[in-house]
């Protein structure tokens, strides 16, 4: 039953608000397989900043020994925005890591809880850029999307988003055309 009512919150979204502190209970069971474990943390970044209370636990997400559990952690906190910014230490730790996607939801978590830090966005762009090669559609898209937001510093790799408009996806297009816009071409 755990399963359903975690799949009814992440498609309510913000109208499920009221749910959090209950969910927050159910994760701290030891019981939660990897799966639900994931998708708790999807229902709370689908949430957003309401899902306040629940930074915590998501921190402790981001130690999962499952890279699936540690990812939707990094979402969830990106979409709670500057009211998840006491997991800004644990994310900056991630920035280090082996693995590149954890580094990216990493990064991307950072810029949407600490909008216009600059020494975040100077250590957001070069991984963002490396983004911009992945093969799956979302991650371009979300790539573009981000260097668009951290100014001065995705001056470097203006050359990518200016490739990406001749992307095979209209998403990463659309996105690499707002990035330029935003950094004034």
């Amino acid at each position: 039953v755990r399963g359903y009512a975690i799949r009814v919150m992440l498609q309510m979204g913000p109208a499920a608000a009221a749910a959090v502190p209950e969910l927050v209970e159910v994760m701290k069971s030891q019981d939660l397989t990897p799966e639900l474990r994931r998708e708790a943390n999807f229902a709370l970044g689908a949430v957003g900043p309401q899902a306040a209370s629940a930074v915590p636990l998501l921190i402790e997400s981001l130690n999962d020994k499952v890279p699936e559990v540690r990812y939707s952690a990094c979402y969830a906190l990106g979409n709670i925005g500057p009211k998840a910014s006491a997991a800004t230490p644990a994310l900056r730790q991630n920035l280090s890591v082996k693995d590149s996607f954890l580094r990216l939801g990493s990064v991307w978590a950072l810029l949407q809880i600490n909008p216009g830090d600059a020494q975040i966005a100077q250590a957001a762009a070069p991984l963002l850029a490396m983004a911009m090669d992945d093969p799956r559609e979302h991650i371009r898209a979300e790539a573009a999307r981000s260097l668009g937001s951290v100014g001065s510093y995705a001056e470097p790799y203006r050359g990518k988003l200016q490739a990406a408009l001749n992307d095979d996806s209209m998403e990463v297009r659309a996105a690499a055309a707002a990035a330029l816009a935003k950094l004034g071409q």
